[in-house]
């Protein structure tokens, strides 16, 4: 059976023609897409790696119970989800900005929309 298109493992790069899809699938995107993942990751492991570590040593060393443990996770989880709310909103700004990406005009949605189908949004029910 022949294809119109072209076979994906050819190397060639389809193009699509609209912007911000290209903008999204370049290869420096996908970088700062990754290292924002990883900085994001660290924010979460960073807290329970260091709370939580010194805590199960402590607990290990006999100087505090389990309860030491469970307290020093929970607070690990205070501090992660900080980091995350705080920090992550001023990263995610710089991506965008870096990457060429911005929010859509009402315009640009609706075509978005009517090549792709209705999706569920608060921002467009409207009852």
């Amino acid at each position: 059976m022949e294809h119109d298109q072209k076979p994906h493992n050819t190397g060639e790069k389809q193009q699509s023609s609209d912007p911000i899809a290209n903008a999204a699938v370049s290869s420096a995107n996908m970088a700062r897409g990754f290292a924002l993942s990883a900085i994001i990751s660290g924010y979460i492991l960073g807290p329970l790696l260091i709370l939580g570590g010194v805590a199960w040593w402590l607990h290990k060393a006999g100087y505090i119970n389990k309860f030491g443990v469970i307290i020093a996770v929970l607070v690990a989880f205070g501090v992660s989800n900080t980091l995350i709310v705080v920090r992550s909103k001023k990263l995610v700004a710089d991506f965008a900005k870096k990457a060429g990406l911005k929010d859509p005009t009402p315009q640009e949605a609706a075509k978005w929309r009517e090549k792709n189908g209705p999706y569920d949004d608060d921002e467009t029910d409207e009852e």
